[in-house]
């Protein structure tokens, strides 16, 4: 058997659930972008959800740059950060798809296998 190395695994944990994110991040822009323009959506939103979900997304690496890519911490700033994004989508027009956008959430919860961070974020 292996022996454990907790920084390896907070790191490649934390640059799977940063690549979630990002891919999330840009099929949500995509989305909301396609809802926008047949006006479904109006402008002042989309750019509001845009301004606060990778200003989250930035901070987040942004962090990992500074603190390095091992930071326990980083799974927390994801998980609100997430949270607060898709319950801006929730708040300002959710629809039968949006609800599709929180699974990427639990995948990401689930990657930490932490139980305490699942049930704070669920």
């Amino acid at each position: 058997m292996q022996n454990y190395d907790e920084k390896y695994f907070n790191a490649k944990a934390n640059k799977r659930a940063g690549t979630t994110w990002l891919t999330l991040m840009l099929i949500v822009t995509i989305y909301y972008g396609a809802k926008m323009s047949s006006g479904d959506v109006s402008l002042k939103w989309f750019l509001l959800f845009s301004v606060i979900g990778w200003a989250e997304y930035i901070g987040g690496g942004l962090m990992l740059k500074f603190k390095g890519m091992d930071n326990k911490d980083y799974k927390w700033v994801l998980g609100l950060g997430y949270l607060t994004f898709f319950g801006f989508i929730a708040w300002t027009s959710l629809d039968e798809i949006s609800y599709v956008f929180i699974l990427p959430l639990i995948s990401i919860l689930i990657l930490y296998k932490n139980p305490k961070l699942i049930k704070v974020m669920m």
